[in-house]
């Protein structure tokens, strides 16, 4: 890693956003906010300002994808999106670097280098991370037994 970023977590169930928090601030990243919707996903972004966001991309009564095209409006936020459903997600956002869930530490590692890359990640083919910890392309879907969340 090379500096500590600011992360925004936006994400509905809050045991796994606080895991997913601890988990963060384990690697030496700050965490700026868990949001659990996609109206205080958006206000969380304006106020805090973060240098990355990992979106939950189905929120119970919204979704982070809205969320972030509206976000997306005002300005870049590097961002990955963590679901249980990629190709889902994929298919509603190309480009979008998705993992999914349930994912391991070095997922998560995998998804922030894949945002902070922006378009040399994506047009390397790192679209998807799957649970085997192995990139994924457009033409090659994730596989795998998926890993235990990481406490």
């Amino acid at each position: 890693m090379n500096r500590s970023l600011r992360i925004l977590i936006v994400e509905d169930d809050e045991l796994i956003g606080l895991d997913l928090a601890e988990l963060l601030i384990g690697l030496g990243h700050a965490v700026c906010g868990i949001a659990g919707t996609a109206i205080a996903a958006e206000a969380a972004a304006a106020h805090h300002l973060p240098d990355l966001m990992i979106v939950d991309a189905n929120l119970d009564e919204s979704s982070g994808l809205v969320a972030m095209r509206h976000i997306l409006a005002l300005g870049f936020v590097a961002h990955f999106y963590v679901t249980g459903s990629p190709h889902e997600v994929q298919a509603l956002a190309r480009d979008a670097i998705v993992i999914s869930k349930p994912y391991s530490l070095r997922d998560l590692e995998t998804g922030i280098a894949g945002a902070r890359g922006g378009a040399a990640a994506t047009s390397a083919g790192l679209i998807s991370v799957g649970p085997t910890d192995q990139p994924c392309s457009t033409d090659q879907p994730c596989s795998g037994p998926g890993a235990a969340w990481l406490r």
